[in-house]
């Protein structure tokens, strides 16, 4: 026996994100499935430290703008609306709207693994960013205190508390301490 599962569109997501019970609620769509994401301290913490980092290099170097869970809904993908956890979007990108989600992948993607993500999920989410436009993704798993880095033309690695997180061609001059990112003293 053959069972059909109906995929929900962005169209049919958006409809469901304006419903009462849903505001406030931190859902993606995902290949036509609704995820819902659930942040726990550390990573927030985690995203606040990045944040804060990212905004104080892109005041002394305009080139973009740090974007905290921005929506990124593509035209050519009827089945996802993903929310990177945190993202640059260069100037390059020109002119978007600043009230609607974004029609394209942020140039720097980074998301943090939170309890219910799996290491699959995980990399699947940097493939699906990295197949649709992103230049570099960091996953950052916070219980092995490592971070993947992904760039779009080269190979991934593997950086401990003693490496240096760089912003590559993605985000030209960036560099942070990996350390400093998992520091909760």
């Amino acid at each position: 026996m053959v069972i059909n599962t109906l995929l929900m569109t962005v169209e049919a997501f958006e409809e469901a994100l304006r419903q009462p019970e849903n505001a406030g609620r931190h859902l993606q769509l995902v290949r036509g499935e609704i995820v819902e994401d659930m942040p726990i301290p550390i990573h927030g913490l985690i995203i606040h430290t990045l944040n804060a980092l990212l905004y104080i290099f892109l005041r002394e170097h305009p080139i973009g703008w740090v974007l905290n869970e921005v929506r990124c809904k593509l035209l050519e993908d009827p089945f996802n609306s993903r929310i990177p956890d945190l993202a640059f979007v260069s100037r390059q990108h020109g002119e978007f709207d600043w009230r609607a989600p974004l029609p394209f992948i942020p140039d720097l993607v980074i998301e943090v693994q939170s309890p219910g993500d799996t290491y699959a999920a995980m990399r699947e989410r940097a493939a699906y960013f990295l197949a649709h436009g992103a230049g570099l993704v960091w996953l950052i798993f916070p219980d092995k205190q490592q971070i993947e880095v992904y760039p779009a033309d080269d190979i991934a690695e593997v950086l401990g508390v003693e490496g240096e997180l760089a912003g590559r061609d993605a985000l030209p001059g960036f560099a942070a301490s990996v350390r400093t990112l998992f520091d909760v003293s």
